[in-house]
């Protein structure tokens, strides 16, 4: 079971690899603005969960099962933002 922090962690390889086709530890820890070493305890979990392949000083590379964990993520965050916020009201967007 994904905990929060570990889909955020998903959703932001995804992204960055969707954007420059590679991701490191460094650029997770900018993207997320968080210390390279809590980023590094992260995606050791999220390598023995099967989501990523990571090798110390490497790039971190998602497996098929992270890699459609993912797609949703970012599928399921673009469709949340097209909702209407509760307390919006209409035609005032």
């Amino acid at each position: 079971m994904l905990t929060e922090s570990m889909e955020d962690y998903l959703e932001m390889i995804y992204r960055i690899i969707q954007e420059k086709g590679y991701v490191r530890a460094v650029d997770l820890a900018g993207a997320l603005n968080i210390q390279p070493s809590s980023v590094t305890r992260m995606i050791q979990k999220l390598h023995e969960g099967g989501f990523v392949i990571y090798e110390k000083y490497r790039h971190i590379a998602l497996t098929d099962k992270g890699r459609r964990t993912g797609y949703f993520l970012v599928w399921r965050d673009e469709m949340l933002k097209r909702l209407p916020h509760p307390l919006q009201r209409p035609g005032r967007g």
